[in-house]
């Protein structure tokens, strides 16, 4: 798996925004991430597939598979993944 190429994660004043590095008529707007969203972005070019960045979230927020909180994560990350905003390799 790996980010998006186009796309670059920046705190600024305190929040996470994932913003196009080039101008792209379709979509120029930034897109703010809450703390969760931001570690998924920065685990995802670590992880190998979506079941391995789902675990490392699980992982870093004590959460266990299976639960509530796991299944909301892994539905995240198949939203990014559909909006090409983290890509399968």
């Amino acid at each position: 798996m790996k980010q998006n190429p186009d796309l670059i994660l920046r705190e600024i004043y305190g929040k996470n925004i994932l913003m196009p590095i080039r101008y792209n008529e379709a979509s120029n707007d930034p897109i703010y991430f809450n703390e969760v969203a931001a570690l998924i972005w920065k685990l995802s070019d670590e992880a190998k597939d979506p079941t391995d960045l789902l675990n490392a979230v699980c992982r870093s927020y004590n959460l266990k598979t299976g639960s509530a909180e796991a299944a909301a994560v892994e539905g995240f990350i198949n939203q990014l993944l559909e909006s090409k905003l983290i890509l399968a390799e």
